[in-house]
């Protein structure tokens, strides 16, 4: 049987970069929709740090571009980070009007897919969330079991029959559960692992250990996680971390009890939503053309993995589309049906732009494996089409919190494309001295320097949020797993090293 980890976290090395980054970086990969900075059910009004006409940059937005993405190691104060993050701002405001980016139809289609990725998880705090209430008594019930950290044995099945195989054995009353499990492979070689409450394991894992207590040796499952996918696992031990009396403890783990069992069940509630918008909906694949685009995506997929690529990250990098560009015989044929509509290829590939595949499992071992994963890609990009819809329906690309997420990718990208298109340009002129680029505190620099000066008096400075600011130097970079745009931030905008720009902006009480 194929042995694999169950815990979703990774951590890794970066690779060597040309530019000044850090040589290690940590890697967070936030597998919740909603986890990260705190995001989930606030309804806070945003602190706004700087006004760069008729833009802003709020507190958290600062926070987050400079603590959960890479800068340059030469880039770690806070004003420098500052200077970066308005001088980005600068450029976008500079070619809001003029750049030839915003008139691309990929671009165009990108911010679309940014966009309808936060207004599901605003569909999901409104119609989940937001629903649901944990009450003392279900506090009481888990609060015992919540200090212990489960020392675990598992196996992972990925074919059914041998599940149900496992299955039929365990029931057999003529050996005992633990005996099945020692002779299902080598016991020397199980793979094991320590699981605690507050891990982000999937639910079902998680209400498998923390829902009533265990005994040691107890075997579990096979726990169906997905079709052809269970886990089998055994119970090693414990320890508990005991908390006797009140105080910090006590209420450190109150709060995470209650934040934990809302998750579950407003994790709960969004499954009987889904399930309720795509009730009746079923997607009737076109044979011929499904088999062609899964040879055609499955050959990408293994030369990326040929040269080492990371493949996890699905084909999001308009891979997919030049593929099926490549075949344009197959755009106008009909790719499935659902709900009475016919999708083409041509559909298909416009949908990809605004929402790259998600596979929900990466270990694509045979074709028939990967050809399982695509078909579930494609039906979740389907239900995410029929959400937006709802979302639409609810004007939640209206709301202040979506407007400033797409305004922070759209303007990161377009100040990016315009940088490039600067330094290209710039290289291409006889006078032109590649030395001078080296610190990039001269021909790009002096260039933001204008933008500074043109703009200085629409940039406002909330000083007494900034002095209340306070970064770390841990190289980060943040990822939610299983979304079509997993990336939490944009890249870090390296404009400039300077860190003398007061001169140009003003305090919001002038």
């Amino acid at each position: 049987m194929q042995l694999e980890s169950m815990n979703p976290f990774i951590k890794k090395r970066s690779r060597m970069m040309k530019t000044p980054f850090p040589k290690r970086i940590v890697f967070i990969f936030l597998y919740s929709l909603m986890i990260f900075l705190g995001c989930a059910g606030k309804k806070e009004k945003q602190e706004i740090l700087v006004k760069v006409g008729d833009r802003s940059i709020s507190r958290d937005e600062f926070l987050q571009r400079a603590e959960l993405t890479v800068r340059p190691q030469n880039v770690m104060d806070k004003q420098q980070v500052l200077n970066n993050l308005v001088a980005e701002k600068l450029v976008a405001k500079e070619f809001e009007k003029s750049s030839a980016l915003l008139k691309n139809e990929n671009f165009q289609l990108y911010i679309q897919g940014i966009q309808e990725q936060n207004m599901r998880e605003q569909l999901f705090m409104r119609e989940a969330y937001n629903k649901v209430h944990v009450d003392s008594g279900e506090v009481i019930k888990i609060f015992p079991l919540a200090g212990r950290e489960y020392d675990l044995a598992f196996y992972s099945i990925r074919d059914s029959m041998a599940a149900n195989k496992v299955q039929k054995m365990l029931a057999d009353s003529n050996k005992a559960p633990e005996e099945v499990f020692d002779g299902l492979g080598d016991i020397d070689k199980v793979p094991r692992k320590k699981v605690s409450f507050m891990d982000p394991e999937l639910d079902i894992i998680h209400k498998t250990l923390y829902s009533k207590p265990l005994k040691i040796g107890q075997v579990i499952g096979p726990i169906e996680i997905e079709d052809n996918y269970s886990l089998i696992i055994k119970v090693l031990g414990w320890k508990d971390e005991l908390i006797i009396g009140g105080g910090q403890d006590f209420d450190k783990r109150w709060f995470d009890v209650t934040k934990k069992l809302k998750d579950l069940k407003a994790n709960e509630a969004w499954t009987e939503y889904v399930g309720r918008v795509m009730k009746g909906k079923r997607i009737e694949f076109n044979k011929e053309v499904f088999n062609r685009i899964v040879d055609l995506f499955i050959s990408e997929y293994n030369k990326k993995q040929s040269i080492k690529q990371n493949a996890s990250n699905q084909l999001d990098d308009g891979s997919s589309q030049k593929l099926l560009d490549a075949e344009a015989e197959l755009l106008d044929k009909p790719f499935f049906t659902i709900d009475g509509k016919i999708w083409t290829v041509k559909d298909f590939k416009k949908l990809l732009a605004s929402h790259p595949l998600v596979y929900r499992d990466k270990n694509f071992q045979t074709r028939r494996a990967y050809m399982q994963q695509f078909r579930y890609a494609v039906a979740d990009l389907i239900r995410d089409h029929y959400l937006n819809q709802k979302a639409y329906r609810q004007r939640l690309d209206k709301l202040p919190e979506v407007k400033r997420k797409v305004r922070m990718w759209k303007d990161a990208t377009l100040a990016q494309y315009q940088v490039d298109q600067f330094l290209k340009n710039l290289s291409e002129r006889k006078d032109f001295d590649p030395e001078l680029m080296k610190g990039r505190d001269n021909y790009l620099s002096l260039y933001i320097d204008t933008l500074y000066t043109k703009y200085s008096s629409k940039i406002v400075l909330n000083e007494e949020v900034y002095k209340k600011i306070q970064l770390t130097n841990v190289p980060m970079f943040a990822m939610r797993q299983n979304l079509p745009f997993p990336i939490v931030v944009p890249s870090f905008p390296w404009y400039t090293t300077k860190n003398n720009i007061g001169d140009f902006i003003k305090k919001e009480d002038q």
